[in-house]
Protein backbone atom coordinates (compact mmCIF):
# COMPACT_ATOMS: atom_id res chain seq x y z
CA UNK A 1 0.00 0.00 0.00
CA UNK A 2 1.28 3.37 -1.28
CA UNK A 3 1.53 6.82 1.10
CA UNK A 4 -0.65 8.08 -2.28
CA UNK A 5 -3.55 5.81 -1.80
CA UNK A 6 -3.57 4.61 2.31
CA UNK A 7 -5.23 8.30 3.34
CA UNK A 8 -7.60 7.42 -0.07
CA UNK A 9 -8.74 4.54 1.04
CA UNK A 10 -8.82 5.85 5.35
CA UNK A 11 -11.09 8.78 3.55
CA UNK A 12 -13.37 6.25 2.12
CA UNK A 13 -13.66 4.15 5.11
CA UNK A 14 -14.32 7.07 7.32
CA UNK A 15 -16.72 7.96 4.58
CA UNK A 16 -18.90 4.93 4.18
CA UNK A 17 -18.91 4.81 8.36
CA UNK A 18 -20.50 8.17 8.81
CA UNK A 19 -23.27 6.98 5.91
CA UNK A 20 -23.88 4.26 7.82
CA UNK A 21 -24.36 6.26 11.13
CA UNK A 22 -26.45 8.49 9.47
CA UNK A 23 -28.48 5.85 8.08
CA UNK A 24 -29.27 4.38 11.21
CA UNK A 25 -30.17 7.45 13.11
CA UNK A 26 -32.46 7.67 10.22
CA UNK A 27 -33.76 4.57 11.08
CA UNK A 28 -34.09 5.02 14.68
CA UNK A 29 -36.19 8.25 14.23
CA UNK A 30 -38.70 6.65 11.74
CA UNK A 31 -39.07 3.34 13.98
CA UNK A 32 -39.60 6.20 17.10
CA UNK A 33 -42.28 7.70 15.14
CA UNK A 34 -43.74 4.75 13.24
CA UNK A 35 -47.59 5.69 13.95
CA UNK A 36 -46.92 9.11 12.88
CA UNK A 37 -47.68 9.24 8.90
CA UNK A 38 -47.16 13.01 9.12
CA UNK A 39 -43.89 12.79 9.80
CA UNK A 40 -42.98 9.79 8.26
CA UNK A 41 -44.09 12.03 4.77
CA UNK A 42 -41.38 14.27 5.87
CA UNK A 43 -39.14 11.68 6.80
CA UNK A 44 -38.95 9.28 3.62
CA UNK A 45 -38.25 12.63 1.87
CA UNK A 46 -34.95 12.83 3.74
CA UNK A 47 -31.90 13.20 0.75
CA UNK A 48 -30.32 10.39 3.14
CA UNK A 49 -33.18 8.09 1.33
CA UNK A 50 -32.64 9.52 -2.37
CA UNK A 51 -36.17 8.49 -2.81
CA UNK A 52 -35.93 5.08 -2.04
CA UNK A 53 -39.72 6.10 -0.40
CA UNK A 54 -42.13 7.45 -2.36
CA UNK A 55 -44.40 8.08 0.69
CA UNK A 56 -45.25 7.45 4.52
CA UNK A 57 -47.15 4.43 4.11
CA UNK A 58 -44.78 3.17 1.97
CA UNK A 59 -41.93 3.71 4.10
CA UNK A 60 -44.21 2.67 7.27
CA UNK A 61 -45.05 -0.38 5.23
CA UNK A 62 -41.20 -1.44 4.31
CA UNK A 63 -40.25 -1.04 8.24
CA UNK A 64 -43.13 -3.02 9.14
CA UNK A 65 -42.20 -5.88 6.54
CA UNK A 66 -38.80 -5.80 7.33
CA UNK A 67 -39.54 -6.09 10.98
CA UNK A 68 -41.97 -9.31 10.04
CA UNK A 69 -39.22 -10.81 7.92
CA UNK A 70 -36.85 -10.78 10.90
CA UNK A 71 -38.93 -13.92 12.33
CA UNK A 72 -36.24 -16.38 12.51
CA UNK A 73 -37.47 -19.57 11.08
CA UNK A 74 -39.43 -22.50 12.85
CA UNK A 75 -36.48 -24.72 13.38
CA UNK A 76 -34.93 -22.05 15.17
CA UNK A 77 -34.53 -22.56 19.26
CA UNK A 78 -36.84 -20.38 20.96
CA UNK A 79 -34.21 -18.72 23.44
CA UNK A 80 -31.91 -18.25 20.56
CA UNK A 81 -31.14 -14.22 20.00
CA UNK A 82 -32.33 -13.92 16.55
CA UNK A 83 -36.19 -14.36 18.42
CA UNK A 84 -35.17 -12.21 21.02
CA UNK A 85 -34.15 -9.25 18.01
CA UNK A 86 -37.53 -9.97 15.62
CA UNK A 87 -39.95 -9.77 18.85
CA UNK A 88 -38.26 -6.42 20.47
CA UNK A 89 -39.00 -4.75 17.05
CA UNK A 90 -42.40 -5.83 17.52
CA UNK A 91 -43.18 -5.02 20.70
CA UNK A 92 -41.82 -1.83 21.08
CA UNK A 93 -42.47 -0.46 17.60
CA UNK A 94 -45.13 -2.18 15.74
CA UNK A 95 -47.00 -3.01 19.35
CA UNK A 96 -46.57 0.68 20.73
CA UNK A 97 -45.43 -0.09 23.93
CA UNK A 98 -42.66 1.78 25.43
CA UNK A 99 -39.09 0.54 26.67
CA UNK A 100 -40.18 -0.82 30.06
CA UNK A 101 -42.89 -2.59 29.04
CA UNK A 102 -41.32 -4.22 26.21
CA UNK A 103 -38.21 -5.41 28.16
CA UNK A 104 -40.99 -6.78 30.84
CA UNK A 105 -42.31 -8.69 28.29
CA UNK A 106 -39.00 -10.37 27.27
CA UNK A 107 -37.80 -10.64 30.96
CA UNK A 108 -35.14 -8.90 30.63
CA UNK A 109 -33.57 -5.25 32.32
CA UNK A 110 -34.37 -1.59 30.52
CA UNK A 111 -30.45 -1.36 30.28
CA UNK A 112 -30.08 -4.87 28.62
CA UNK A 113 -33.22 -4.39 26.19
CA UNK A 114 -31.21 -0.85 25.05
CA UNK A 115 -28.13 -3.16 24.10
CA UNK A 116 -30.90 -5.63 22.34
CA UNK A 117 -32.07 -2.36 20.68
CA UNK A 118 -29.31 -1.06 19.27
CA UNK A 119 -28.54 -4.97 17.94
CA UNK A 120 -31.86 -4.72 16.45
CA UNK A 121 -31.71 -1.67 14.36
CA UNK A 122 -28.81 -2.77 12.91
CA UNK A 123 -29.68 -5.71 11.90
CA UNK A 124 -32.88 -3.84 10.51
CA UNK A 125 -30.69 -1.83 8.67
CA UNK A 126 -28.74 -4.41 7.24
CA UNK A 127 -32.23 -5.92 5.96
CA UNK A 128 -33.64 -2.89 4.37
CA UNK A 129 -30.54 -1.41 2.38
CA UNK A 130 -29.56 -3.83 1.65
CA UNK A 131 -26.19 -3.21 -0.37
CA UNK A 132 -26.01 -6.24 -2.86
CA UNK A 133 -26.05 -6.21 -6.85
CA UNK A 134 -29.45 -6.17 -8.42
CA UNK A 135 -28.97 -9.68 -9.22
CA UNK A 136 -28.18 -10.69 -5.76
CA UNK A 137 -31.11 -8.37 -4.22
CA UNK A 138 -34.06 -10.37 -6.36
CA UNK A 139 -33.00 -13.04 -4.17
CA UNK A 140 -33.13 -11.38 -0.93
CA UNK A 141 -36.25 -12.49 1.44
CA UNK A 142 -36.46 -8.40 1.30
CA UNK A 143 -39.13 -6.53 -1.31
CA UNK A 144 -36.81 -3.62 -2.14
CA UNK A 145 -38.34 -0.66 -0.12
CA UNK A 146 -39.95 1.36 -2.91
CA UNK A 147 -42.47 -1.35 -3.55
CA UNK A 148 -45.47 -1.55 -1.27
CA UNK A 149 -45.84 -3.96 1.10
CA UNK A 150 -48.45 -6.89 1.53
CA UNK A 151 -51.83 -5.32 2.14
CA UNK A 152 -53.73 -8.34 2.24
CA UNK A 153 -57.37 -7.96 4.26
CA UNK A 154 -57.81 -9.80 7.46
CA UNK A 155 -60.36 -9.69 10.23
CA UNK A 156 -59.68 -7.15 12.56
CA UNK A 157 -62.24 -5.72 15.30
CA UNK A 158 -62.56 -1.94 14.91
CA UNK A 159 -63.10 -1.61 18.59
CA UNK A 160 -59.72 -3.01 19.59
CA UNK A 161 -57.88 -0.97 16.93
CA UNK A 162 -59.69 2.11 18.16
CA UNK A 163 -58.16 1.41 21.66
CA UNK A 164 -54.74 0.73 20.53
CA UNK A 165 -54.90 4.18 18.20
CA UNK A 166 -56.22 6.26 21.48
CA UNK A 167 -53.35 4.82 23.44
CA UNK A 168 -50.98 5.77 20.93
CA UNK A 169 -52.74 9.54 20.64
CA UNK A 170 -52.82 9.60 24.38
CA UNK A 171 -49.97 11.85 25.17
CA UNK A 172 -51.33 14.40 22.70
CA UNK A 173 -54.83 13.63 24.24
CA UNK A 174 -53.11 14.93 27.58
CA UNK A 175 -51.53 17.98 26.24
CA UNK A 176 -54.87 19.38 24.67
CA UNK A 177 -57.00 18.69 27.66
CA UNK A 178 -58.93 16.61 25.23
CA UNK A 179 -61.66 13.24 26.24
CA UNK A 180 -63.14 11.15 23.90
CA UNK A 181 -66.23 9.01 24.57
CA UNK A 182 -66.59 5.88 22.86
CA UNK A 183 -70.00 4.77 21.81
CA UNK A 184 -69.91 1.02 20.66
CA UNK A 185 -72.72 -0.71 19.37
CA UNK A 186 -73.16 -4.34 20.35
CA UNK A 187 -72.44 -7.52 18.74
CA UNK A 188 -70.54 -5.58 15.70
CA UNK A 189 -69.81 -7.72 12.75
CA UNK A 190 -65.36 -7.94 12.47
CA UNK A 191 -63.84 -5.80 9.45
CA UNK A 192 -62.01 -6.92 6.87
CA UNK A 193 -59.28 -4.84 6.22
CA UNK A 194 -55.48 -5.13 6.68
CA UNK A 195 -54.63 -4.79 10.30
CA UNK A 196 -51.83 -2.29 9.45
CA UNK A 197 -53.99 -0.08 7.57
CA UNK A 198 -57.17 0.10 9.76
CA UNK A 199 -54.72 0.85 12.55
CA UNK A 200 -53.26 3.88 10.50
CA UNK A 201 -56.02 4.57 9.08
CA UNK A 202 -58.34 5.35 12.60
CA UNK A 203 -54.71 7.18 14.11
CA UNK A 204 -55.17 9.50 10.93
CA UNK A 205 -58.50 9.77 11.33
CA UNK A 206 -58.23 10.85 14.75
CA UNK A 207 -55.43 13.40 13.85
CA UNK A 208 -58.17 14.69 11.79
CA UNK A 209 -60.46 14.87 15.03
CA UNK A 210 -57.93 16.51 17.42
CA UNK A 211 -56.41 19.19 15.35
CA UNK A 212 -56.33 22.42 16.97
CA UNK A 213 -58.76 21.35 19.41
CA UNK A 214 -58.09 22.20 22.93
CA UNK A 215 -60.29 21.44 26.16
CA UNK A 216 -63.36 19.67 24.33
CA UNK A 217 -64.91 16.04 24.83
CA UNK A 218 -65.37 14.71 21.57
CA UNK A 219 -67.81 11.83 20.52
CA UNK A 220 -66.40 8.25 18.76
CA UNK A 221 -68.94 6.02 18.02
CA UNK A 222 -68.28 2.54 16.01
CA UNK A 223 -71.82 0.97 14.27
CA UNK A 224 -73.08 -1.56 11.73
CA UNK A 225 -74.42 -0.25 8.51
CA UNK A 226 -76.43 -2.19 6.07
CA UNK A 227 -75.02 -0.44 2.60
CA UNK A 228 -75.62 -0.51 -0.38
CA UNK A 229 -73.77 -1.84 -1.96
CA UNK A 230 -72.32 -4.17 0.69
CA UNK A 231 -72.42 -4.11 4.59
CA UNK A 232 -69.65 -2.15 6.48
CA UNK A 233 -68.26 -1.43 9.65
CA UNK A 234 -68.19 2.45 10.56
CA UNK A 235 -66.18 4.78 12.42
CA UNK A 236 -67.88 8.03 12.85
CA UNK A 237 -65.91 10.65 14.94
CA UNK A 238 -67.72 14.15 15.97
CA UNK A 239 -66.74 17.31 16.83
CA UNK A 240 -68.63 19.91 18.29
CA UNK A 241 -67.51 22.78 16.30
CA UNK A 242 -68.73 23.48 12.49
CA UNK A 243 -65.92 24.89 10.32
CA UNK A 244 -63.15 24.21 12.76
CA UNK A 245 -61.94 21.15 10.72
CA UNK A 246 -59.39 21.00 8.33
CA UNK A 247 -60.19 19.63 5.10
CA UNK A 248 -59.53 15.38 4.76
CA UNK A 249 -55.50 15.24 4.17
CA UNK A 250 -54.04 13.10 0.84
CA UNK A 251 -52.40 10.65 3.60
CA UNK A 252 -56.09 10.15 4.94
CA UNK A 253 -57.42 9.91 1.49
CA UNK A 254 -55.09 7.31 0.00
CA UNK A 255 -54.85 5.47 3.59
CA UNK A 256 -58.79 4.83 2.79
CA UNK A 257 -58.34 3.94 -0.76
CA UNK A 258 -55.80 1.29 -0.03
CA UNK A 259 -58.27 0.07 2.69
CA UNK A 260 -61.53 -0.03 0.09
CA UNK A 261 -62.76 2.39 2.55
CA UNK A 262 -65.46 5.13 2.56
CA UNK A 263 -64.53 8.82 3.89
CA UNK A 264 -67.18 11.69 4.14
CA UNK A 265 -67.74 14.68 6.42
CA UNK A 266 -71.27 15.34 7.20
CA UNK A 267 -73.06 18.75 9.43
CA UNK A 268 -75.17 17.02 11.77
CA UNK A 269 -78.55 17.98 12.67
CA UNK A 270 -76.83 19.14 16.20
CA UNK A 271 -74.91 21.93 13.97
CA UNK A 272 -71.74 19.37 14.85
CA UNK A 273 -69.18 18.18 11.98
CA UNK A 274 -68.57 14.40 11.70
CA UNK A 275 -66.18 12.30 9.66
CA UNK A 276 -67.45 8.95 9.05
CA UNK A 277 -64.93 5.94 8.06
CA UNK A 278 -66.69 2.84 6.76
CA UNK A 279 -65.15 0.39 6.98
CA UNK A 280 -65.79 -3.06 4.39
CA UNK A 281 -67.61 -5.69 7.15
CA UNK A 282 -66.55 -8.95 6.63
CA UNK A 283 -68.52 -12.10 5.23
CA UNK A 284 -70.36 -14.15 7.55
CA UNK A 285 -69.08 -17.07 7.13
CA UNK A 286 -65.35 -17.68 6.93
CA UNK A 287 -62.78 -20.80 6.95
CA UNK A 288 -59.72 -20.25 9.21
CA UNK A 289 -56.00 -21.81 8.48
CA UNK A 290 -53.81 -22.65 10.91
CA UNK A 291 -50.52 -23.58 9.05
CA UNK A 292 -47.18 -21.87 8.88
CA UNK A 293 -46.37 -22.96 5.50
CA UNK A 294 -47.77 -19.88 3.75
CA UNK A 295 -47.94 -21.79 -0.07
CA UNK A 296 -49.93 -24.40 1.81
CA UNK A 297 -52.59 -20.92 2.84
CA UNK A 298 -52.20 -19.44 -0.83
CA UNK A 299 -52.85 -23.19 -2.29
CA UNK A 300 -56.52 -23.22 0.15
CA UNK A 301 -57.19 -20.04 -0.47
CA UNK A 302 -57.34 -20.19 -4.40
CA UNK A 303 -59.17 -23.74 -3.96
CA UNK A 304 -61.80 -21.78 -1.52
CA UNK A 305 -62.38 -18.96 -3.60
CA UNK A 306 -62.96 -21.37 -7.20
CA UNK A 307 -65.89 -23.06 -5.65
CA UNK A 308 -67.35 -21.59 -2.26
CA UNK A 309 -69.03 -18.77 -1.14
CA UNK A 310 -66.75 -18.95 1.95
CA UNK A 311 -64.61 -16.29 2.70
CA UNK A 312 -60.49 -17.67 3.67
CA UNK A 313 -58.47 -16.32 6.58
CA UNK A 314 -54.69 -17.87 6.75
CA UNK A 315 -52.92 -17.55 9.91
CA UNK A 316 -49.43 -19.36 11.36
CA UNK A 317 -49.59 -18.84 15.06
CA UNK A 318 -52.02 -19.80 17.43
CA UNK A 319 -51.68 -16.49 18.61
CA UNK A 320 -53.04 -14.67 15.49
CA UNK A 321 -55.54 -17.63 15.25
CA UNK A 322 -57.16 -16.37 18.83
CA UNK A 323 -57.24 -13.13 17.64
CA UNK A 324 -59.16 -13.97 14.42
CA UNK A 325 -61.69 -15.86 16.40
CA UNK A 326 -61.67 -13.17 18.91
CA UNK A 327 -62.76 -10.58 16.17
CA UNK A 328 -65.30 -12.86 14.08
CA UNK A 329 -66.09 -16.93 14.90
CA UNK A 330 -65.22 -18.69 11.89
CA UNK A 331 -67.71 -21.28 10.26
CA UNK A 332 -64.74 -24.20 10.46
CA UNK A 333 -61.18 -24.41 11.36
CA UNK A 334 -58.03 -25.95 9.03
CA UNK A 335 -55.54 -27.25 11.28
CA UNK A 336 -52.18 -28.57 10.53
CA UNK A 337 -50.20 -30.42 12.97
CA UNK A 338 -46.52 -29.59 12.14
CA UNK A 339 -46.40 -26.22 13.77
CA UNK A 340 -43.77 -24.19 15.14
CA UNK A 341 -44.91 -22.63 18.06
CA UNK A 342 -47.51 -25.14 19.17
CA UNK A 343 -47.76 -28.70 18.34
CA UNK A 344 -51.03 -29.31 16.23
CA UNK A 345 -52.50 -31.89 18.70
CA UNK A 346 -52.18 -29.49 21.71
CA UNK A 347 -53.30 -26.39 19.51
CA UNK A 348 -56.26 -29.05 18.88
CA UNK A 349 -56.42 -29.98 22.45
CA UNK A 350 -56.73 -26.09 23.54
CA UNK A 351 -59.08 -24.86 21.10
CA UNK A 352 -61.86 -27.79 22.38
CA UNK A 353 -61.14 -26.74 25.91
CA UNK A 354 -62.11 -22.59 25.00
CA UNK A 355 -65.89 -21.96 25.52
CA UNK A 356 -65.48 -19.58 22.86
CA UNK A 357 -63.99 -22.27 20.13
CA UNK A 358 -65.19 -25.68 21.39
CA UNK A 359 -68.26 -26.16 19.48
CA UNK A 360 -66.58 -25.08 15.71
CA UNK A 361 -65.81 -27.57 13.59
CA UNK A 362 -61.73 -28.04 12.95
CA UNK A 363 -60.45 -30.34 10.55
CA UNK A 364 -57.16 -31.86 10.52
CA UNK A 365 -55.34 -31.58 7.97
CA UNK A 366 -51.88 -32.96 7.62
CA UNK A 367 -49.04 -35.55 5.94
CA UNK A 368 -49.70 -37.10 9.32
CA UNK A 369 -53.31 -36.88 9.73
CA UNK A 370 -53.40 -39.88 13.23
CA UNK A 371 -57.24 -40.35 11.94
CA UNK A 372 -57.87 -42.03 15.05
CA UNK A 373 -56.18 -39.70 17.41
CA UNK A 374 -58.05 -36.52 16.24
CA UNK A 375 -61.40 -37.73 16.47
CA UNK A 376 -60.72 -39.26 20.11
CA UNK A 377 -59.51 -35.39 20.77
CA UNK A 378 -62.40 -33.81 19.14
CA UNK A 379 -61.79 -33.39 15.06
CA UNK A 380 -64.85 -33.36 12.86
CA UNK A 381 -63.02 -34.85 9.97
CA UNK A 382 -59.79 -35.54 8.37
CA UNK A 383 -58.32 -34.16 5.15
CA UNK A 384 -54.93 -35.96 3.73
CA UNK A 385 -52.43 -33.91 1.60
CA UNK A 386 -52.14 -33.25 -1.05
CA UNK A 387 -55.99 -32.48 -1.62
CA UNK A 388 -58.12 -31.57 -4.37
CA UNK A 389 -60.36 -28.62 -4.60
CA UNK A 390 -63.47 -30.57 -5.10
CA UNK A 391 -62.12 -32.58 -2.18
CA UNK A 392 -61.76 -29.58 0.61
CA UNK A 393 -65.07 -27.97 -0.84
CA UNK A 394 -67.15 -31.38 -0.20
CA UNK A 395 -65.94 -31.60 3.07
CA UNK A 396 -66.63 -28.29 4.15
CA UNK A 397 -69.95 -28.67 3.02
CA UNK A 398 -70.26 -31.55 4.79
CA UNK A 399 -69.77 -29.94 8.09
CA UNK A 400 -70.29 -26.42 7.61
CA UNK A 401 -74.10 -26.80 5.93
CA UNK A 402 -75.63 -29.09 8.49
CA UNK A 403 -74.40 -27.55 11.34
CA UNK A 404 -75.63 -23.98 10.12
CA UNK A 405 -79.07 -25.57 9.34
CA UNK A 406 -82.03 -24.86 12.06
CA UNK A 407 -82.77 -27.50 14.03
CA UNK A 408 -86.18 -28.99 14.08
Amino acid sequence: MTRETAPREILTRNSAARTVAARRAWLRQALARFHDLGYLQEHARAPLMAGRFTDAPTLQQALEDAIRRMQPPPETAPNAPAWRLHRLLTLRYLDGLTQREAAAELGIGVRHFKREQQRAIEALDALIFDQSTPADRSRSPIPPASEPASTSPELIHLPEILRAALTVLDPVLTQQDLTVTASLEDALPAAQINAMLARQLVINALGWLIHDTYHERLLVRIRALAGPPRPFVALELEHPMVGRRRPIGSTLKQLARSADAGLNVEITPRQTEKLIVRLPAAQSRYVLMIDDNPDMLRLAQRQLQRASDLAFVGVSTMDQALSQIRASRPACILLDLMMPDHDGWEILRLLKTYPETASIPIVISSVLPEPDLARAMGAAAILPRPFKAAQLNEMLRAIIEPASAPKP
